[in-house]
């Protein structure tokens, strides 16, 4: 990479953090080298003014425009070095939170996996109807997440190639895709558990109002007294037959 391909940098979109990291890593090697060369201008001066007496004024002016070149080159190199800096914080702030959102929706979807079952009896079918409600609640919280790393998508790709554009917005793409399958998911197991939930709400209600019939059945039939005529007999057991 020579002085001038240095100067060209700045015109080019890089692809990924590595990349842009390799690029800076470059270019501060070739800004302390184009750094290092300040005592050599140093000298050239030094002897031009010895000379000044007897040097032509061409001399003079040819140093002067080596000294202007030189420090724009500097200044050059060094806002260069700066924009690659930035380049690769934003880069890297980009990537790690569109990482750490693929690794929070990745354990959200194996949380629904194992809620998503309606077996057992109904205090597990609450546990699990609980558990897919916070999660169902953590990802709405993802939504402003979302928008934020869209957002970081597209400043991120203002400094980055063609193909670059199109990894990020693939990644981008993936991220949501997955957050609205998620969504549906959830919202499905919900539906099913509370469906079974309420059938089991029902049996036990069921079962709750035979228990009591049962209870003032057996109570009635106990009080039940002997009768002495035959048609109180006859009479009570007409009674019966209507419990």
């Amino acid at each position: 990479m020579t002085l001038k391909d240095e100067a060209k940098v700045s015109n080019v979109y890089h692809v990924s953090v590595a990349i842009i990291e390799i690029l800076f890593t470059v270019c501060q090697v070739l800004h302390q080298d184009i750094m290092s060369h300040q005592h050599v201008l140093d000298s050239l001066s030094e002897r031009a003014q010895s000379l000044s007496q007897t040097a032509q004024p061409r001399v003079m002016s040819q140093l002067e425009a080596l000294t202007d070149s030189y420090r724009s080159l500097c200044t050059a190199s060094s806002d260069l070095l700066n924009t690659l800096e930035a380049n690769v914080a934003e880069h890297q702030a980009h990537h790690d939170t569109s990482q750490d959102c693929d690794e929070k929706l990745c354990i959200l979807g194996e949380r629904i996996t194992a809620n998503n079952t309606t077996s057992g009896d109904r205090f597990a079918i609450q546990n699990k109807l609980e558990s897919i409600q916070d999660t169902q609640g953590a990802l709405r919280e993802w939504d402003s997440n979302l928008r934020g790393i869209v957002e970081s998508c597209n400043r991120t790709a203002l400094n980055t190639s063609p193909p670059g554009q199109e990894a990020l917005k693939r990644d981008l793409s993936a991220l949501q895709s997955r957050h609205q399958s998620l969504t549906t998911d959830v919202a499905d197991a919900r539906s099913s558990l509370q469906k079974v939930l309420q059938k089991w709400q029902e049996f036990e209600d069921s079962h709750e109002a035979l228990q009591h019939w049962l209870h003032r059945t057996e109570q009635r039939l106990k009080d039940v007294e002997l009768k002495a005529s035959m048609e109180e007999k006859q009479e009570q057991v007409s009674k019966i037959k209507v419990v």
